[in-house]
């Protein structure tokens, strides 16, 4: 028998050996090299043959140019051909089918001369879509759940609960690290398809090493599941072995690995993020879990006790939670505020710009929710707590229960503006110049005429729309004159996000025309259109125009 067990494993251990999909063993240029030389190919090397059809291997400049030849397959290695590189960032998307009959698929980066962006960033790559949003807030719920209910069960101390009391709090923590650890690998999933423009059945042969070990988002996801994992040891042992004391360590590692989500959105990622912004987003995070969480808490006790020891319970608890609730508020205001400072260069930003506009909204949604817990507080705690017997305060716990009931579902609403948030990118610094701009043109073809000491600068930008060819020129003249052999430069902002600014030199095409055509506005929004211009043997001086940049 023990033969043919060996046998049979042997049998089903080859198969899966000879079979096994493709995997990338290495690349050149590797993941997000900075290269200070253009190369002449693009080689893809596996750990077995593979076949490749021509356009197996494309390689895109940053405006979705081809800049690749067709592809060719000689065992384990694959080469394409490249036309000159000129300076900028490159994506590389390729396709081969395994020996197992599997197309395996991947997305990498490289630079020459330039930092290469994450794969997330790749030519191609798509936003945070709806789904994704629901995802995140679904995580940021599991979240609360997890972290709020340990530390609203932590406050009872030593309180012994009824037994279906703590029956339900165990399964309330459970569900919040099950939902934590399962719903982080959808949204994993769900990044990385979107992100490297993969469909589903591809995804899973899919090479994503580059977004799993070259991206914060990658290296925060494998970090808070692995984290997450050991919490879910500590709540087992502590429900398996009633040692109520290990959820203190799950407690603390919960709020620890939280500040994955703080160190890889893009408040920590966006040029200008420092450690005061990546702390703030965690106290932010950390003091919205423990009071959503809390409030949840009290739900589950309120409908767990016996109806006759309600009232005594509340007691008990109510005040202990009142005082972590009160910090929490006091934690959320000022790590709050001071995200906003520093993430708003001018105040006109909240609602000039979307991330803005979903600040205001979430600051609507707490203030509501402050108000319903300043009642709780200066009403019903003290009217609870007063109460000579149980009949006496079923009033204040009734009126407690509805109040909690609707601070729960307003801040679960200020928790999705938090996962919009956090999937968008904070507005740029440059977006401080917007006071000194001389006009605001667009969306549409632009031909608008500003005027700057002596100067007069006819501004024109067509069609004016992203990720398409645009022309863009200007008309200089002086006293109704054309300024001749000027040396003009465009400097390219983007106002909505953080990105590098990018300059074009325009040239004289015909007397006091200076223009070039080029795809610079590379995504849909408010562009800073600043003209540097130096004429012949006078002052230099600049010129800034807001242009609305529409798809």
């Amino acid at each position: 028998m023990r033969r043919l067990a060996v046998v049979a494993l042997v049998a089903l251990a080859f198969p899966a050996t000879a079979f096994a999909h493709a995997n990338l063993d290495s690349t050149s240029p590797t993941y997000r090299q900075r290269l200070h030389a253009p190369v002449r190919e693009v080689v893809l090397r596996f750990d077995q043959a593979v076949q490749a059809e021509p356009n197996a291997i494309e390689v895109r400049s940053e405006f979705g140019k081809i800049l690749s030849g067709a592809a060719r397959a000689h065992g384990p290695t694959v080469r394409v051909p490249l036309k000159h590189l000129p300076r900028g960032a490159y994506t590389v998307r390729w396709h081969v089918l395994s020996e197992d009959g599997h197309v395996v698929s991947g997305v990498f980066t490289f630079g020459v001369g330039v930092k290469a962006p994450p794969p997330t960033e790749a030519y191609g790559a798509s936003g945070p879509t709806t789904t994704e949003h629901v995802v995140r807030w679904a995580y940021f719920l599991s979240l609360a759940l997890l972290l709020g209910g340990l530390g609203f069960r932590l406050l009872l101390g030593g309180e012994e609960l009824p037994a279906a009391a703590e029956r339900r709090f165990f399964l309330v923590a459970g569900a919040g690290v099950v939902a934590t650890l399962e719903v982080g690998i959808l949204a994993f999933m769900l990044r990385a398809e979107d992100a490297l423009q993969l469909p589903f059945g591809r995804l899973l042969y899919g090479d994503l090493s580059s977004i799993a070990g070259g991206t914060r988002f990658g290296e925060a996801f494998i970090a808070m599941t692995l984290g997450y994992a050991l919490v879910a040891a500590f709540v087992f042992l502590a429900w398996l072995t009633d040692r109520r004391f290990l959820l203190w360590p799950a407690l603390v590692l919960g709020l620890g690995f939280a500040s994955g989500l703080s160190l890889s959105g893009h408040s920590a990622v966006d040029a200008g993020s420092s450690w005061r912004s990546e702390l703030a987003d965690w106290a932010h995070l950390s003091a919205a879990a423990l009071w959503i969480g809390g409030l949840i808490g009290l739900l589950v006790l309120w409908r767990s006790l016996p109806v006759l020891s309600r009232v005594a319970g509340l007691v008990v608890c109510v005040p202990r939670f009142s005082n972590v609730a009160f910090f929490s508020v006091v934690f959320l205001l000022a790590s709050g505020v001071g995200a906003t400072v520093i993430h708003m260069p001018i105040l006109a930003a909240l609602w000039e710009t979307s991330y803005g506009k979903t600040i205001l909204v979430k600051i609507g949604l707490l203030a509501a929710a402050m108000l319903l817990g300043a009642v709780n507080l200066l009403r019903s705690k003290p009217r609870l707590v007063a109460a000579p017997d149980a009949d006496a305060g079923r009033p204040a716990a009734a009126l407690l229960r509805r109040t909690i009931s609707g601070e729960t579902l307003l801040l679960a609403a200020a928790v999705f503006a938090a996962a919009l948030l956090s999937s968008l990118a904070p507005p740029a610094a440059a977006l401080a110049k917007e006071g000194s701009a001389l006009a605001k043109v667009g969306p549409g073809p632009v031909g608008t005429v500003v005027h700057q000491g002596p100067y007069t600068l006819r501004v024109l930008v067509h069609p004016n729309k992203a990720v398409v060819p645009n022309s863009f020129a200007l008309a200089l003249t002086k006293n109704g004159k054309p300024v001749r052999r000027a040396d003009v430069t465009l400097s390219l902002s983007m106002l909505d996000m953080q990105m590098a600014n990018q300059e074009l030199q325009l040239t004289e095409t015909r007397p006091g025309i200076y223009a070039r055509p080029a795809p610079a506005l590379v995504m849909v929004g408010h562009w800073g259109l600043e003209f540097n211009v130096t004429p012949k043997g006078g002052t230099p001086f600049t010129a800034l125009v807001v242009d609305h940049a529409t798809g």
